[in-house]
């Protein structure tokens, strides 16, 4: 719901559009709430009838493409994380990734000494998804991800933590960050702990592993603009969970993300099948990942209906990238990534077919957001 009381919305509303017929009606409508409905709890026809306001007068914030936004959009960036459980991520930029400059001295406690080793890493160019040269690989942020000195394959069951709350705070960031802008996202440590223990936790041993995730957040690498003018972290927790924290206490995330233009808001994804998936399979989470990427990328120019087809090999590079020379990795792969296939099927995420003129390619179909 929007801003319930007017003078909330006075601060995004356009000056010139606060005295138009509309904008008057706005606040009129407001001003009701205010004092007669618990605006979360609203009739229907009202809550719609504020939106189709509100989509249609402009606000004070300027969009990447120099035209205000309506007070609609602006609205939504003012609120706090997206937790709604149809998710966005955010498209890749195109930016060149850094190691974390020598300079972190300034947040001695946020941000571990860099060894020797990461100092001297030197990262290439990043590209926008839709940018890329044709060819199966991992879905784009597990890249950044590791491009940025993280670690997304791991031993271990379920993907690594720290990637699964790097890639919750993309999520969970206002469109306002996906256009450049530095936003914080207040939460909760509950809010941390239903995203990556949703069957519940033991305090004791997992407190100590969600402190050391958001520590290797805060020690990835930097991006830096085409110029090497600026450089920031794109996710950075200013607030985090101490030795002693309960769920009630507050978490403070900074996301900052270059705009990247042409691609849409993100890639829709449904946010309890990526928890689920998760928690129990890392293959099946980079595979899932990998696939609302795909379906982003080929959504945007418009070929769906037709689902893409995977064969053997565009199947193990959707999931762990180029193939190992040794044989028994490569059947190791072969068979994780048939069953991140099946995985994602039991959970109802896809519907797996064959394609008719060669059964060894697998046809995943969409069902996630149905």
């Amino acid at each position: 719901m929007l801003p319930p009381h007017p003078v909330v919305m006075d601060d995004l509303l356009a000056e010139d559009a606060a005295s138009s017929p509309e904008g008057v009606e706005l606040g009129e409508v407001l001003e009701y709430l205010a004092v007669n409905e618990d605006a979360y709890r609203a009739p229907q026809a009202i809550t719609d009838h504020v939106f189709r306001l509100a989509s249609r007068l402009p606000s004070t914030t300027v969009g990447s493409d120099a035209e205000p936004l309506s007070l609609l959009a602006a609205a939504r960036e003012s609120l706090g994380a997206d937790q709604r459980g149809e998710g966005m991520l955010p498209s890749t930029p195109r930016v060149r990734v850094i190691e974390t400059p020598e300079d972190r001295d300034r947040l001695p406690e946020l941000l571990p000494e860099p060894s020797l080793e990461e100092r001297q890493r030197i990262l290439p160019t990043l590209q926008a998804a839709a940018e890329r040269q044709p060819g199966v690989s991992p879905a784009p942020w597990l890249q950044v991800f590791d491009r940025l000195g993280g670690r997304s394959m791991e031993a271990g069951r379920g993907a690594p933590l720290a990637l699964r709350l790097w890639v919750e705070a993309l999520a969970w960031a206002p469109p306002a960050a996906r256009r450049g802008r530095l936003v914080d996202v207040e939460l909760e440590v509950r809010d941390l702990v239903k995203a990556l223990w949703p069957d519940g936790w033991q305090r004791g041993k997992q407190l100590p592993r969600l402190r050391d995730a958001c520590a290797a957040i805060n020690g990835l690498g930097w991006f830096a603009d085409s110029e090497d003018r600026t450089e920031w972290a794109p996710v950075l927790f200013r607030r985090r969970p101490g030795m002693a924290a309960t769920l009630n206490d507050p978490v403070l995330l900074q996301v900052q993300l270059p705009p990247v233009k042409g691609v849409g808001a993100g890639a829709r994804f449904n946010r309890e099948t990526l928890r689920r998936l998760g928690l129990r399979s890392a293959p099946a989470y980079r595979l899932y990942l990998g696939l609302v990427a795909e379906w982003d990328r080929l959504g945007r120019r418009g070929v769906p209906p037709r689902w893409p087809g995977f064969g053997k090999a565009e199947r193990r590079r959707l999931i762990f990238g180029e193939d190992p020379s040794n044989r028994s990795t490569l059947r190791t792969r072969q068979v994780d990534a048939d069953q991140a296939f099946e995985a994602l099927e039991a959970l109802g995420a896809i519907a797996l077919k064959r394609d008719p003129d060669d059964p060894r390619i697998f046809v995943p179909e969409r069902r996630d957001l149905d």
